[in-house]
This record gives C-alpha cells, structure tokens and sequence, in this order.
C-alpha cells in the first residue's frame, strides 16, 4: 500500500471544517490565528495552490474536506512523534474551531 493513501476509515469527521477555515482565511486577507515562522508569501502561495488543486477537480465540500482531512491525517502519522499526536491534535483543533467562531 503507497503511504500516500488513506482510505476513508481514515477520515477525521473532527477536521471537517479545514476548508471552511482555508478559504475564509483567503477571503478575508486576516492573520493567520497565531504568529508564524513562515512568511506569509510563502504561506499563501502554498494555500493557493492546495486550493486552485481542488478547484481543478471540482471538488465538492465533502471531497475537499476528505482529502485535506486525510492530508493532515498522513502529516500527524508521518511527521509527529507518536507519544506528541494527540496533544498537537487537540492543540490543531482548538485553533480551527477559534478561526471559525470569529
């Protein structure tokens, strides 16, 4: 099985508002929720590709959010140590659900 793929067992209900909080980020031209060491060239020129990706597609809503959902899925279980995934998991969520409650 490629590392790449997750099937939707996979999927994260949790995370299923990522691409609600991606485009009205876009739209608004705010902050982003916390200081950032990535400029933010750097950060909307991959934002914009991650999104110009799924517009290609015609992804719908929930496609959107399956894929970025499995994405963030693969970058926990491949880039955090297993003992720190939970607490970054929590931390990650808690950030989303701020930026959409604004």
């Amino acid at each position: 099985m490629n590392d790449c793929y997750h099937s939707n067992n996979d999927y994260n209900p949790c995370i299923y508002l990522t691409i609600l909080f991606i485009k009205d980020f876009s739209k608004r031209g705010a902050a982003m929720p916390q200081q950032s060491r990535y400029q933010t060239a750097d950060f909307e020129k991959i934002m914009n590709q991650v999104l110009s990706t799924l517009e290609e597609h015609h992804a719908d809503r929930d496609l959107s959010l399956m894929v970025l959902g499995n994405a963030i899925t693969h970058i926990f279980n491949t880039q955090v140590k297993l003992a720190d995934r939970a607490a970054m998991a929590e931390k990650f969520a808690g950030v989303l659900v701020k930026s959409i409650n604004k």
